[in-house]
């Protein structure tokens, strides 16, 4: 039998390619002009100047790896002529990132501007790094503190002195508050209290000595740094039943809001503990110690509030005055308290939104309000309802 592959001497010749097979081909070409031609005119990492590295406050514990990365568009193949007209054109500014080599998770992190740039503090593991960000993208190393190996710091928080000098604070699984003065490179205070992890630090927005601690111990903390002492102890009968893990003052400071694992949002007053305040700035330590200093204990919030999560909250936000919360079924919800009383141990309260978002089962993950956007809303008196035209879910998810 004949093999039907094979084909007779007298048969015809191969087909000429067909249209699909000729534009293919030519589709082909001009794809590899173009990647030739997008690699021949990448941008460089940019050059900057001034050394990476720790300074006198602490041993190196982060490795620094800057990395400007490019965005890269889609579109219609493009000749090589094009390509590099495109690519001057969709050239996007690099992006930075540093990667620390203790393998353990960033759980703290805050920024502020210093001397005309941006100033980063990051935690994880027993060390706190801070970084600065250089004009041309590039992440610079400037200092690195590390703690005792059994500590894990969980949270991070800048602030300053009275005579201006930046301070930051950090805690985390040892329960000791660590201020570090970054003038001076060293650690100048610790401050002890708590009778478990501290999770989360925040500084008031006006009287910058003044933070607030969120433990595990159920409680949370106010202290004075310009004294080393604490002011008060929130807590007790009608305060939280398990671990807190964030607070946050309003932007007038006169109250904060907190949330924990007992799925609770509750708010504290500050202007029933003024005289108190304004004791510990006049206390001098060098005169007597710190147990000398009556601390207030405020058992029952002003406002409490269990009724929209159902598991625990991790993060929670005043949004003038309303509260924005967050738990571990992807969405943030935005609350109205209407009474503020402490007969009862709920108070009434108004869903006015919910946000929704992906991915957004992990915990300990948190929000933030952008100021700048908080302000052009409450300048046009914009309804609530009205707030999703604002994309402010981007803004408290934290898209970076």
């Amino acid at each position: 039998m004949m093999d039907s592959s094979a084909q007779p001497e007298d048969s015809e010749p191969a087909r000429s390619p067909t249209r699909r097979q000729r534009q293919r081909k030519r589709d082909t070409t001009t794809e590899r002009q173009r990647k030739r031609a997008a690699a021949g005119t990448a941008a460089a990492p940019p050059a900057c100047s001034g050394s990476s590295g720790s300074d006198e406050g602490g041993s190196a514990q982060g490795v620094l790896a800057a990395s400007p990365t490019g965005m890269e568009h889609g579109g219609a193949p493009e000749t090589e002529e094009r390509s590099t007209a495109a690519s001057a054109a969709h050239r996007v500014p690099p992006a930075t990132f540093a990667k620390e080599d203790h393998r353990f998770p960033l759980y703290g992190l805050d920024a502020k501007p210093l001397d005309g740039s941006a100033v980063l503090a990051a935690c994880g593991g027993n060390s706190v790094t801070v970084y600065r960000r250089m004009p041309c993208g590039a992440m610079d190393l400037l200092q690195a503190y590390t703690a005792d190996p059994s500590e894990v710091f969980c949270t991070c928080a800048w602030t300053q002195n009275d005579s201006g000098e930046p301070l930051l604070v950090a805690a985390g699984k040892n329960a000791v508050i660590s201020v570090m003065n970054v003038t001076q490179k060293k650690v100048t205070m610790s401050l002890l209290g708590h009778g478990g992890d501290i999770n989360y630090l925040t500084v008031h927005p006006k009287h910058r000595s003044l933070v607030l601690s969120a433990s595990k111990d159920e409680s949370l903390r106010l202290w004075n740094l310009a004294t080393g002492i604490c002011v008060a102890i929130f807590g007790g009968l009608k305060g939280h039943c398990g671990d807190v893990l964030h607070c946050d003052f309003n932007y007038e400071g006169t109250e904060f809001c907190s949330c924990g694992m007992d799925s609770c949002v509750k708010i504290w007053r500050l202007a029933d503990i003024e005289k108190e305040i304004a004791a510990s700035y006049e206390y001098d330590p060098e005169q007597g110690d710190h147990s000398q200093f009556k601390v207030v204990v405020v058992q029952v919030p002003a406002f409490s509030t269990n009724h929209h999560h159902k598991n625990y909250i991790d993060c929670v936000r005043f949004f003038g005055s309303l509260v924005l919360s967050k738990s571990v079924h992807s969405e943030v919800l935005l609350v109205r308290p209407l009474k503020y009383h402490s007969k009862q141990s709920v108070c009434e309260d108004m869903l006015l939104d919910s946000f929704r978002y992906k991915d957004g089962d992990l915990w300990f993950v948190k929000f933030d309000v952008h100021l700048q956007r908080y302000a052009s809303l409450t300048l046009t008196r914009t309804p609530v309802p009205l707030m999703r035209s604002y994309k402010l879910m981007s803004l408290l998810c934290g898209t970076a």
